[in-house]
């Protein structure tokens, strides 16, 4: 991660040290929210003192505050528009506040990036819309877009790359400014709705790209099975749909330009035609292209042409399970395959684990009433996910807000351990 030296002087001129300077520019860069386990992992420092002094020196000069959401454990939220301002970060909108679904996603991205300083990050929408307009040549059409009303000026504004998932480059891999690698930031959702969704707005820059990584980064395994069928299924069909579209819409610009009716094509077309033509090149082409010309039948020319050319050559896909308490990251599973469109890593090796397992799993039947039955069902159908994990979601909210409960196992846990236990009537265990 290049921190700009510039960046870590403005923010040290309010006060802080270099150290901290750094950690306040990472979070205003990628989160705008933390907790101090974070700066304490970004430091390699203990509790203590030190984490202590800085959130003091944080809220005392009005930089951020501590603030407490439902269902979410307090945070910091770094909110001092001076200092995004000192950075030349203020359209990140960072500074404001936020739903706890939003404030749950960042703070799993700061932690990977935390676990992950050594990678290269497009850190900013125009950082990210330079990279791959200017660097590899793509049109603004083919990027994520999302329009936008806006007070001060007429018409919509067009903003791109709004999740603010991280795009890096991973030197540990030997990756090259030429792979990028994408992700997708999962704090705990029911379903992989969003992950779907993720996938059908990028699709147009996935297919566009010769070669590219996405990792799916979560705190949990839940997922992880799912998201790679998911996966999969969208590396066959979607590419190679885009790639017959685009194929036809060049043959046509051809066609029209071979036979110099110029008038015919606007400058959006002459501009798609130069594209295409970069693209589309080499003897397999022509060929293609002759036989829809003279009007024959190119289907098997088509699939020898699709099977064999224009598949991505370099497609890698990953789950990543992020630790909250350690921050750290570890490939929660083998790089999967899809026919030839995935490729392992260099090694050819599955590597160790930084972090400890998830919790096990343990069998236990229980019945369930009839109505609750058919109703488990459908919230299952609702949600697009497994009877286990609603369970597991559901019971865990239950003890978790149930406060006679806490009180009571408190108190178990306060009591002697000596001593033969037994059951009383209400089913509760007593010494």
């Amino acid at each position: 991660m290049r921190i700009p030296a510039e960046g870590v002087a403005a923010i040290g001129s309010l006060g802080y040290t270099p150290e901290e300077a750094r950690f306040l520019y990472t979070v205003a860069t990628f989160s705008g929210y933390f907790v101090p386990r974070q700066f304490i992992a970004f430091t390699s420092s203990k509790w203590g003192s030190r984490s202590t002094n800085f959130t003091r020196k944080l809220e005392s000069r009005g930089h951020a505050s501590w603030r407490e959401y439902p269902h979410l454990d307090g945070v910091y939220h770094l909110w001092s528009k001076l200092l995004y301002r000192l950075i030349d970060k203020e359209n990140l909108h960072n500074s404001r506040r936020h739903s706890p679904d939003f404030i749950r996603t960042r703070l799993l991205t700061l932690d990977f990036v935390i676990a992950n300083q050594h990678c290269d990050y497009l850190e900013t929408e125009a950082d990210k819309v330079r990279y791959f307009r200017e660097q590899l040549g793509l049109a603004d059409g083919v990027l994520p877009a999302k329009e936008f009303g806006s007070r001060w000026r007429p018409g919509p504004v067009v903003r791109y790359f709004v999740d603010h998932f991280p795009v890096y480059f991973d030197s540990l891999k030997g990756s090259s400014r030429s792979l990028v690698t994408f992700t997708y930031v999962d704090p705990g959702q029911a379903s992989v709705a969003g992950f779907r969704h993720y996938l059908e707005l990028y699709k147009q820059l996935f297919s566009s790209l010769p070669a590219f990584a996405l990792a799916y980064l979560s705190n949990s395994s839940a997922h992880f099975t799912r998201v790679q069928e998911c996966f999969s299924s969208f590396v066959e069909c979607a590419f190679q749909n885009e790639t017959v579209s685009a194929l036809l819409r060049y043959f046509t610009l051809r066609a029209k330009w071979d036979a110099k009716r110029f008038a015919e094509l606007s400058g959006d077309e002459l501009e798609s035609l130069e594209l295409l033509s970069r693209r589309f090149q080499g003897s397999d082409v022509e060929r293609v292209f002759s036989s829809w010309c003279a009007g024959q039948s190119f289907s098997e020319e088509l699939r020898s042409f699709l099977g064999n050319t224009y598949r991505p050559r370099d497609v890698h896909f990953e789950c990543r399970l992020v630790s909250r308490g350690m921050a750290q990251v570890t490939d929660a599973s083998e790089v999967g395959r899809c026919g030839d469109l995935y490729q392992e890593n260099q090694s050819g090796r599955k590597q160790m684990a930084l972090v400890k397992k998830p919790p096990e799993t343990i069998e236990r039947g229980i019945r369930l009433e009839e109505p609750v039955c058919r109703l488990l069902d459908d919230y299952c159908k609702f949600v697009d996910c497994t009877a286990d994990y609603v369970a597991n979601f559901a019971l865990k909210r239950i003890f978790a807000h149930d406060a006679e409960f806490k009180k009571w196992k408190a108190a178990q846990a306060a009591a002697p351990t000596t001593g033969e236990t037994a059951v009383s009537s209400d089913g509760r265990r007593t010494a």
